[in-house]
């Protein structure tokens, strides 16, 4: 579905094609999603998060009739933003810090109303912003 975005977690097993077949594996396993409800669009720039993982950002479109079943011990909760809310940068913050591993971080944040996007999601999303408006 376009203007839903998905970051499942996890890591590239030996049996995945490739970070693709990795996040439709996680995908599959936290919120139910089968490939065939799935169109790949491309990747978005690699990102290291400060814990030291490399993530390989998959963006795609998902079938509009899809509803997500996340299993308890892997995903609390589901929920959507707008692209439209992702795209305005005044919804943006970039000076959010944090304590991580006894270090002053500054992060990026979106607010969006019940949850906190931040750190790893939010950069990741902003990325996805950067690239759609060069695009544009």
């Amino acid at each position: 579905m376009v203007g839903k975005v998905s970051f499942p977690g996890g890591r590239v097993e030996r049996e995945d094609a490739g970070a693709l077949g990795a996040a439709l594996r996680e995908s599959h396993e936290e919120i139910a999603l089968e490939g065939r409800k799935v169109a790949p669009l491309g990747y978005l720039d690699p990102f290291l998060t400060v814990s030291g993982f490399r993530v390989t950002p998959v963006v795609a479109a998902i079938d509009p009739d899809y509803v997500p079943r996340p299993h308890p011990g892997e995903v609390a909760e589901v929920f959507e933003v707008p692209l439209d809310f992702l795209m305005a940068a005044s919804h943006l913050h970039h000076k959010v810090e944090i304590d991580f591993r006894g270090r002053r971080r500054s992060v990026l944040e979106y607010d969006w109303p019940g949850q906190r996007i931040w750190g790893a999601t939010a950069a990741i999303l902003y990325n996805l912003r950067r690239r759609l408006e060069e695009g544009a």
